[in-house]
C-alpha cells in the first residue's frame, strides 16, 4: 500500500498557505502510516517542505469544483491508496484505522440533507479509475456550473455520485463517531464527540474564527 494524501488550495480570503500547513502538521501527528501529501493549487507562493503541489488545469471551473481533479489519471499514478480532506478539517486523533481504508470509495454522507454524499473528506483507491475527471472534462465549463451548481450537495458531490464507476460508502457507516461536524456535534458541547478523529467545518464558521481550547490544541 502507498498513501497519497490530497487537499486543494485555491487561494481566497478564507484560505491560506497557513491552513495548508496546519493540515499537514495535525495529520503528520496523527499517523504511523508513511504518506505522501499532495495540494492541487493555483498557488504561485512558497510551499513549506514535504508539502508537493499539483497543478490545476481547470481554473475555469467554480472553485468547489476543482475536486474532480482528485481522479485526474496523472495523480492516480501517484500511489495506490488515496484521501483527501478539505482544508478546514480539524484532526484530532489518530487516523491509521481511516487512512487504511481498502474501499473504492467513500465519502461523507451529508451532516443536514439526508440521502445526500458530502466531499469534504473522501478515500478511494486506484481501482476506482478516472472516470469522474474523464467524464467532467466533457463539459464546459458554463454546462458544469448550469448542471452541478454548488451548494445544498448538488456541485461536486453530486457529480462524484452520479459519475463514479462504483456507490460510495460513508464513513458513518464504516466508522461510526469517527468523522463529525463542528456545527452538528462540537459547537452547543463546546467539545469533541469521545470518539471523533475528524471534525469537518462547513459554511460558517470557518475554523479560523472559533476560539475553542480544543481547536487551538489541535490546529496548529
Amino acid at each position: 500500500m502507498s498513501l497519497a494524501i490530497l487537499s486543494v488550495f485555491r487561494e481566497s480570503p478564507e484560505f491560506s498557505i497557513t491552513h495548508v500547513e496546519r493540515l499537514y502538521n495535525s495529520i503528520r501527528r496523527n499517523t504511523t502510516i508513511p504518506l505522501a501529501f499532495y495540494v492541487l493549487s493555483d498557488y504561485q507562493g512558497f510551499f513549506p517542505k514535504d508539502i508537493f503541489r499539483i497543478k490545476l488545469e481547470n481554473l475555469s471551473w467554480n472553485p468547489k469544483l476543482s475536486k474532480l481533479e482528485l481522479f485526474r489519471p496523472d495523480i492516480l499514478a501517484l500511489a495506490t491508496h488515496f484521501f483527501y480532506f478539505d482544508l478546514d478539517t480539524v484532526i484530532v486523533g489518530n487516523l491509521d484505522e481511516l487512512l487504511s481504508s481498502n474501499n473504492p470509495l467513500v465519502m461523507l454522507e451529508d451532516f443536514y440533507y439526508n440521502n445526500t454524499f458530502g466531499s469534504g473528506v473522501m478515500a478511494w483507491t486506484r481501482e476506482l479509475g478516472s472516470q469522474i475527471y474523464e467524464t467532467a472534462a466533457r463539459f464546459t465549463a458554463e454546462e458544469l456550473h448550469s448542471r452541478y451548481p454548488v451548494g445544498k450537495g448538488k456541485g461536486d458531490q453530486l457529480f462524484i455520485k452520479r459519475n463514479s464507476p462504483v456507490v460510495p460508502k460513508t464513513f458513518q457507516e464504516l466508522w461510526p463517531g469517527q468523522v463529525v461536524s463542528y456545527k452538528k456535534h462540537c459547537r452547543s458541547e463546546g467539545r469533541v464527540p469521545e470518539d471523533a478523529r475528524v471534525v469537518c467545518f462547513h459554511g460558517k464558521p470557518k475554523v479560523q474564527d472559533v476560539e475553542d481550547r480544543w481547536i487551538r490544541d489541535n490546529w496548529k
